[in-house]
This record gives structure tokens, C-alpha cells and sequence, in this order.
């Protein structure tokens, strides 16, 4: 770890009387980082950085137990999470093949700005403490053993966050890969580091969108290389760099690049939700705004089968897609098209067409929103739909049931800032002043959002919380 006295103690509480001993190496904190780790009575080694391979296998030397759980500063580990792991390592400590099992994999599930899970991925984290198994890779390390197993235990990832956070290890990302690509001779390894390179770019452009043009020579070895290798491994990155390459042209105002690069490659749409999604986005940009409509029924229906079959990948559209009924579709569509979609809806009955219907009944002051609303939030029970809620209770001034909706939803995601928002609001009403600054202070640390930041103004103003202005100039300045 690095300077991640921010991060960290919600880390190390997380992991409190789980392990036997919990090893912390850092690569040169100047903050409180050490202090904090040793408070929390973790064994602290510091080393110079040689990457994070480097760093992990130095934690690894230092543990004395027989099975080792690797975490990242910014992740956290729920007690429900734990107690599943507990039972499967229980489980297969008494199978008959247990020494067969050295490498498990978790699910990582990464939290955006608003407290909602963004994206599920995988990564083996948990192996066997013996000495063949360590780790490999100055940056984006990996394992040198496949994983045996992939577990249903589910660890919150929260280093995207902050947009200065991204931009800042996207720069120190880039620096490495553009260093390790040069020593790499084998040729899979070195199209791993361009898809890496890529991604970097991918997120950069986004903030200066002239680094496209020390882009471009990545992404024609991409393409070049992308037909080259082999291994099966690759295949994922071989689809999603065209995501990112997309994303680097988009970000630069090459539209029409970025569309051609699209249009041949439709066979990967059912495969990577991102690209259809963004293909949309493009149609709309180009004005070819006829085949966006036709590309946003078949979007709907595309992501709404990986939805019924729980694709991980998935996740993050339902976002992506729910902003784009928001902001597009009502140029696409129009209180006319109401028949159609419902007909599709009747039809397909996912989750994606009924946030389109529900987008026009909204936009049209439809009688059927609410009604419909409800029936959205009975089968699918998800997040956007709940708040949608929350406000219509919020409007009606029903603050019990809000209320109760809003604790419901935080209990079943416990980061979600929307329902610690509308929990400081109904707490403002019931003047319970203390309760609100607590959950606007929540907000505000955790999203980065200024609506709350105002809340909490008003918070302190109406309760006569003094003491208050003080932390509050400290996060203004932030």
C-alpha cells in the first residue's frame, strides 16, 4: 500500500477477528497509513517499490499460515461474504481432492460514484501458502497458477470513486505498462500489456482527449496483433480492446472511426453488452438517428437475455441503459411508440424494456407510470426503481414509508447514497439533526456529491450544529 490512510480503515475493520494474522507491506506511505494499520494490530514491513507483483510476494514471505487472502486497500469484506467463504473452505478441507484446490477465485464488485454496483468481476485472490504458487506482472499482477475454484463470495471494491483517483492511476498504469512492454518478448504477454495500455488511454482521453494521437500506434498494433494471437485466454481482450478503442475515438470527436471500427464487429454485440450500448450512442452522435432507435429495441432485448441468465457483465447496463432512456430516447421516441414498447414488454418481460416504458410513461405524464412503477419494482426489486419511489413518497410527503423503504434498500446495499440521502431528508422533517448530518456526512465523503453537501449545510444550520462548520470547510476544500 501507498498513502491510503482513506481507504484503509474501512479495510482493516472489515477484517477484524477473521484471520489469524493480517500482513500489511508498505511501498512508502508519507500520510498515516503505517500508523493506521498498526493501531488496527496488523504486522507492518516496509519495502521499496518495484511493483505490485514485487509487493505481494514480499506479503507472502512474511505469512505463517496455511492459506493466504490477498485485499487491496480499497476493498472490504462483509461478515456474510466471510461466513460463506468459511463454509466452502470447510467443506472442501474434508473432500477427498482437497490438495487438488490451491488457487480461488471471489467476485470483486466495484462501486461508482453513487454507491451502486458499477461492475462484477473475478480474481483469484486466495491460495495455498507454499512456495510454487506467487505472483507475476510489475502492474495488472496475476497469479502463476491457474485458479481451481471460483467461489460465490462476493469482496466491495471501492477505487473508482473519485474521478481524480481514476485519472491518477490510469497516469501511474501507463507509465508502467509503456516500460514492461519493451522487456516482453513472448507475444500473448505483450498483446495482455496493450489491452492494458488501451484501457489506460480509455480513461485518460476522457480528461484530455488530444492523448488519442500517442494512442493511435497502440491501438494499430491492437488490431494488427488482435488477429495473431491464439490463446483462449485472450479472447476477452480481444473483444473488449475494441470497447476501448471505441471509447479513445468517441473522446476525441473521431465519430466516424469509431462507428466503422463498430460496424464491423457486430458479431461480439451479444457477447459484450458495452458495445452494442455504445454503438447506440454513436448512431445518435451521427445523426443516424432511425437505426439508433432500431439498435435501442435490440439493445433492450440483447441485454435483457444476459439479465435472465445473471451475466456478471451485465451490471453496469442496467445504468447505462436506464440513462440513455432518460436522455435519448425521448428524441427517438414518442407517446405513439407507448403501444409498441408495451407489446415488447407483454412479450419479453425484462427488465430493460420495462425501463424504456417506464422512461415514456414518465416523459408523458402516462396515468399508467406509477401502477407500472410498482409492478417494476415487485419482479425486479432493483435499486432504480426503488428511488424512483422514494421520490414520488418523498413528493407526497409519505415520509414513513420512505422511511422504511429507504432503510430496506440500505440494508440490502448498505453504500447506497441515494438512500442515505433520502434517509437525512426524512430525518431533516423529523428534526432529528444529528441522524441527517450523519447520513449527509456519508454522502458526501463517500460520493462526492454536492447535493448532499448541501443537505448537510441545512442540516447544521436548522439543528445549531456548530462544531460541524469546521469539518464541513475541511471537505469544501477538498
Amino acid at each position: 500500500m501507498k498513502n491510503e490512510e482513506e481507504n484503509l480503515p474501512r479495510l482493516l475493520k472489515s477484517l477484524q477477528g477473521k484471520f489469524d494474522e493480517i500482513i500489511v507491506v508498505d511501498t512508502g506511505s508519507t500520510d498515516r497509513s503505517i500508523e493506521i494499520a498498526k493501531e488496527y494490530g496488523c504486522k507492518v514491513y516496509e519495502k521499496e517499490w518495484n511493483g505490485f507483483a514485487d509487493a505481494r510476494n514480499y506479503a507472502i514471505s512474511k505469512c505463517e499460515g496455511e492459506w493466504i487472502w490477498h485485499f487491496d486497500a480499497d476493498f472490504e469484506l462483509e461478515d456474510k461474504e466471510f461466513e460463506k467463504f468459511q463454509k466452502f473452505l470447510l467443506h472442501w478441507e474434508r473432500s477427498k481432492n482437497k490438495e487438488e484446490i490451491k488457487v480461488v477465485g471471489v467476485h470483486i464488485k466495484n462501486f461508482g460514484f453513487d454507491g451502486v454496483v458499477k461492475a462484477v468481476s473475478t480474481q483469484a485472490f486466495i491460495h495455498r501458502n507454499v512456495s510454487e504458487i506467487f505472483w507475476t506482472g510489475k502492474i495488472h499482477e496475476q497469479l502463476n497458477t491457474k485458479m481451481s475454484l471460483l467461489l460465490p463470495v462476493y469482496v466491495n471494491h471501492f477505487g473508482y470513486q473519485d474521478e481524480n483517483v481514476q485519472k491518477q492511476k490510469a497516469l501511474r498504469n501507463l507509465e508502467l505498462l509503456l516500460h514492461d512492454i519493451v522487456t516482453i518478448k513472448d507475444k500473448n504477454k505483450r498483446f495482455d500489456r496493450l489491452f492494458y495500455i488501451l484501457q489506460s488511454y480509455a480513461i485518460l482521453t476522457h480528461f484530455d482527449p488530444s492523448l488519442s494521437k500517442e494512442a493511435q500506434k497502440f491501438i494499430a498494433k491492437f488490431l494488427v496483433m488482435k488477429d495473431e494471437v491464439t490463446e483462449d485466454s485472450l479472447e476477452f481482450m480481444k473483444i473488449y480492446g475494441l470497447y476501448y478503442i471505441t471509447l479513445i475515438y468517441m473522446q476525441s470527436g473521431k465519430f466516424q472511426q469509431a462507428l466503422e471500427l463498430l460496424q464491423n464487429s457486430q458479431d461480439y454485440f451479444e457477447k459484450i453488452p458495452d458495445l452494442i450500448v455504445i454503438y447506440i450512442q454513436l448512431l445518435y452522435k451521427t445523426k443516424k438517428k432511425e437505426l439508433a432507435k432500431k439498435y435501442f429495441l435490440k439493445a433492450a432485448k440483447v441485454l435483457g437475455t444476459l439479465h435472465i441468465q445473471k451475466n456478471t457483465a451485465i451490471i453496469d447496463k442496467i445504468n447505462d441503459f436506464y440513462q440513455m432512456s432518460q436522455n435519448r430516447c425521448f428524441e427517438l421516441f414518442t407517446d405513439e411508440d407507448i403501444p409498441v414498447i408495451w407489446q415488447k414488454w407483454k412479450k419479453e418481460k425484462t427488465l430493460f424494456f420495462g425501463l424504456l416504458l417506464l422512461s415514456l410513461y414518465e416523459k408523458y405524464k402516462n396515468e399508467k407510470y406509477e401502477k407500472f412503477l410498482d409492478k417494476l419494482i415487485k419482479i425486479f426489486h432493483n435499486e432504480i426503481f426503488l428511488i424512483k419511489k422514494l421520490h414520488i413518497y418523498l413528493e407526497k410527503k409519505e415520509w414513513e414509508k420512505a422511511k422504511k423503504m429507504a432503510m430496506n434498500l440500505l440494508h440490502s446495499n448498505p453504500h447506497s447514497c441515494k438512500a442515505k440521502e433520502i434517509l437525512g431528508v426524512v430525518a431533516i422533517h423529523e428534526q432529528n439533526y444529528s441522524e441527517a448530518i450523519r447520513y449527509f456526512m456519508d454522502v458526501v465523503q463517500m460520493c462526492k456529491n454536492s447535493a448532499g453537501l448541501q443537505n448537510l449545510l441545512v442540516a447544521i444550520d436548522e439543528g445549531g450544529y456548530q462544531k460541524e462548520s469546521e469539518k464541513i470547510r475541511h471537505l469544501l476544500k477538498k
